[in-house]
């Protein structure tokens, strides 16, 4: 009787401390799970918030992570790379944790924004390292997350590095064969995740590996890709046997651990970061402070000065992505310089239509086609190769993902050569109508 009466009270709690929050928007829904943005009302009608509230069902046997990092923060750890968990508790059919809302973006909208390479690689993945180790390496037994993917890593204006959603995470179970559950992202989660034996630290290597090649190429690898050593033109050659030892099938094949990993990409990467680098990184000073914790023995004594020449280098691209990143164009201006440019190029292809009508005596001597041929070429496709250039590309990533949006250096060269030398080239072929 006594134990139906403390289960009563535990219920009555819980209903009264969910009664506290108002919800200010839903994030995500599932069928197992909700995340919403809530504020906390006090007594007197104030508010305390953003917080994160997830509401996890029960039946689905997720959300064991939650409980161990509140009781870890309860028990007076402090983690850099985790939310802080601010209350749990069970309703009649839902586990329901409240954690701190995270300010900033996430990965994969960093990378978006800033655009796939390896320098950007190397802002990102030391501190997404260090976060994955916290997991690791200061849990017993270790907290395997799972779900390790470009949307649930959260990037802070001052560079850290936060993990989140941790519904399907778990703990390592020395006298398991494997999960008694299958979850997770399949293009990110290993193979082992599915049935093939159970998930350690090695399982969180290849989400990694995979995250790895995202922050160089914004591209998630397929099968052929991952089978083909990341054979991809944006991969620097150096990297493609960590990335392929990271994703390899077998996880007795992988590092052995995240720290293995990162040290392994640190040599690939040879860079050594220098003395007062901290103070023009791409995202001072969080992520300085890890790119500065490379190992220097990573870098042959031999390549020394090779070494400081790319780590100058890249002090000043971080410079001036960081000073960049200070005036970050909102999305009304972006719209407002598109249209000016479609503007501009119908201007020009309306006047270059009127001049093939009424050619002038220079373009007379063509033959029709000819006219057309080389006027649209200089004063329609020219100038609208040019314009594309310039536009802002955001709406049509979102809109269009796989459409070629010119994000290497090696796709603008090309469209830039391709508007000043086609005019010549319909130039040659329409004096053949001479």
């Amino acid at each position: 009787m006594l134990d139906m009466h403390e289960q009563l009270e535990e219920y009555l709690d819980a209903l009264a401390r969910d009664e506290c929050y108002r919800v200010d928007a839903v994030l995500k829904a599932s069928p197992h799970e909700m995340t919403e943005r809530v504020f906390f009302v006090g007594s007197n009608g104030a508010e305390y918030g953003p917080l994160i509230r997830k509401r996890l069902d029960l039946d689905c046997g997720m959300g064991s992570a939650y409980l161990r990092l509140w009781e870890a923060q309860r028990a007076g750890q402090r983690f850099l790379h985790v939310p802080r968990m601010v209350d749990c508790y069970s309703t009649e059919d839902a586990f329901v944790v409240i954690m701190e809302f995270i300010e900033g973006e996430t990965l994969a909208d960093a990378v978006w924004r800033l655009d796939p390479s390896p320098t950007l690689a190397c802002d990102l993945f030391y501190p997404l390292c260090d976060a994955v180790m916290e997991l690791h390496e200061r849990f017993d037994p270790p907290m395997i997350h799972r779900d390790l993917k470009p949307s649930n890593i959260m990037v802070s204006p001052g560079g850290n590095v936060t993990i989140i959603d941790f519904g399907i995470a778990r703990e390592y179970r020395t006298e398991a064969l494997s999960d008694t559950r299958s979850f997770g992202t399949r293009s990110y989660a290993p193979p082992e995740q599915f049935g093939y034996g159970q998930t350690d630290e090695r399982s969180d290597v290849y989400a990694l590996g995979m995250i790895l090649f995202y922050c160089l190429t914004e591209q998630t690898a397929d099968a052929a890709l991952v089978r083909s050593g990341f054979a991809e033109a944006n991969v620097p050659d150096a990297l493609r046997p960590v990335l392929a030892k990271a994703t390899a099938f077998d996880p007795s094949d992988r590092f052995s651990s995240v720290r293995a990993l990162r040290e392994a990409f640190a040599s690939a990467m040879s860079y050594r970061a220098l003395p007062g680098a901290a103070d023009d990184a791409a995202f001072a000073p969080a992520t300085t402070a890890h790119a500065a914790s490379v190992p220097t023995s990573a870098t042959p004594a031999s390549a020394a000065p090779l070494s400081r020449l790319a780590a100058f280098a890249h002090r000043i691209v971080s410079g001036c992505s960081s000073r960049l990143q200070k005036f970050r164009i909102p999305a009304w201006i972006g719209m407002v310089w598109n249209t000016l440019l479609v503007a501009t190029w119908l201007l020009f292809t309306a006047v270059t239509t009127a001049l093939i009508a009424e050619p002038a005596e220079s373009l007379a001597s063509f033959a029709p086609w000819g006219r057309v041929l080389f006027g649209y070429a200089v004063g329609s496709i020219s100038p609208g190769a040019i314009a594309y250039l310039l536009m802002d590309k955001r709406p049509i990533r979102q809109r269009f993902p796989h459409f070629p949006t010119l994000r290497t250096l090696r796709a603008k060269a090309f469209c830039l050569a391709f508007a000043f030398l086609f005019p010549f080239v319909a130039c040659g072929i329409a004096m053949l109508s001479l």
